[in-house]
């Protein structure tokens, strides 16, 4: 595998249109600064503005600095934290 990226769509109450969202972005570290991140996002952004959304979310783990930067020069911003909990 070179790389991968999952999508979902979902609506919300508080959003006039579905929100996209890519839960999980991967490129094999191989493969990395050869610009497959950039065109997996594009397609991503391609493939859920099809779909009604207006918004697209990342998730990111608050240690992955890298992948922070990354999203940041393709023009995303940081807008918001997430809080998690494990239930048993």
């Amino acid at each position: 595998m070179i790389g991968m990226c999952g999508l979902s769509a979902m609506v919300t109450v508080h959003r006039p249109a579905p929100v996209g969202r890519v839960s999980v972005m991967i490129v094999d570290e191989s493969y990395r600064g050869r610009g497959i991140g950039a065109l997996l996002m594009a397609e991503a952004e391609k493939r859920l503005s099809a779909h009604g959304c207006h918004i697209l979310e990342v998730t990111s783990n608050v240690s992955r600095e890298r992948a922070h930067q990354f999203y940041e020069k393709l023009g995303y911003e940081r807008t918001s934290y997430r809080f998690m909990k494990t239930l048993a």
